[in-house]
């Protein structure tokens, strides 16, 4: 018998499963019973077989059917590429414990500080091999690499920017905003009142890409003694300039829990922005993707 070579788009695969049990079993009412499927089918399969392999395959012994020597070497390969097959429609399982994936989270200063001191214990902890790379937020007129980045965090304004039928976006947070003086300055020492006019440090976008964190609506102190295109330099500079600092609460927050800060309410300008996470659909239904947004979501979110 002369075995048929044929192109893979010419095999019917179907075909593998039977020839899978068949050189398990050796047996084909067995094999038939295994498959749900018909005697007449897995012999009428069988037949098929012989002609592609160009070998009897099964051959009877007695009573018994034995595999012939080409058998004997197609089984451990049919075994093998089945088991492939069958992992093929198995996602990978995620397991935070194990995984050595690093996720890309594009963002600026002020998303990186709200949410890495709340992510790095859970990280340290229960995923110690897994990193988050920071990366300036893009310009969103020039991005067109989707498979570069898992994560946009900005204000809304931003991530609108980005806004497509495949981009999906939520809320995280929103946030409002607070002046921060040392602890010589006229506010903190009660020689100064809020109602009265301070000159401040405060954000400014700029014009970088970076800064479109940015594009968000957001109301300046009149007459800023100088504006800075990031915010975590800001609580540092009052201190060394002997000034305040317009800043969000959570900087404030944060800073104030290490340097000698105090924080003033209703000298700036009120003003609050709403922090959104946004990804494209093709991260969806990954199953580490989304532990990362849940995680986000539980540990940096806004309550409810």
């Amino acid at each position: 018998m002369q075995p048929v070579v044929p192109r893979l788009r010419s095999v019917d695969l179907n075909l593998l499963p039977v020839l899978r049990q068949l050189l398990a079993d050796r047996h084909i009412t067995r094999a038939a019973e295994a498959l749900a499927l018909s005697q007449p089918a897995v012999s009428k399969a069988l037949t098929r077989l012989r002609a592609i392999f160009g070998d009897p395959l099964l051959v009877r012994d007695g009573r018994r059917m034995i595999l012939t020597p080409r058998a004997a070497q197609l089984q451990p390969q049919v075994e093998e590429q089945c088991r492939e097959l069958e992992r093929l429609w198995v996602e990978e399982r995620f397991v935070a414990a194990t995984s050595r994936r690093e996720f890309r989270i594009a963002c600026t200063d002020y998303e990186a500080l709200a949410v890495l001191p709340e992510l790095a214990p859970i990280l340290r902890q229960e995923a110690p091999h897994i990193s988050l790379s920071f990366s300036e937020m893009p310009i969103a007129s020039q991005f067109d690499n989707w498979s570069e980045v898992d994560l946009l965090i900005a204000a809304d304004e931003a991530t609108d920017s980005f806004a497509t039928a495949d981009v999906i976006k939520v809320p995280l947070l929103h946030e409002d905003f607070v002046t921060v003086v040392g602890p010589d300055h006229p506010l903190a020492t009660g020689a100064g009142s809020a109602g009265q006019h301070v000159r401040q440090l405060a954000f400014s976008p700029g014009a970088s890409p970076m800064a479109l964190l940015a594009n968000m609506q957001l109301k300046q102190p009149a007459n800023p003694l100088a504006t800075l295109p990031t915010f975590t330099v800001l609580p540092i500079l009052a201190l060394l300039t002997g000034t305040a600092a317009f800043v969000p609460r959570m900087i404030a927050t944060r800073f104030a829990g290490y340097l000698p800060l105090t924080i003033v309410e209703g000298v700036g300008p009120h003003s609050q922005v709403t922090i959104s996470m946004a990804w494209h659909r093709r991260w969806q239904e990954d199953s580490g993707h989304r532990w990362l947004r849940e995680l986000i979501i539980a540990r940096c979110g806004d309550p409810g």
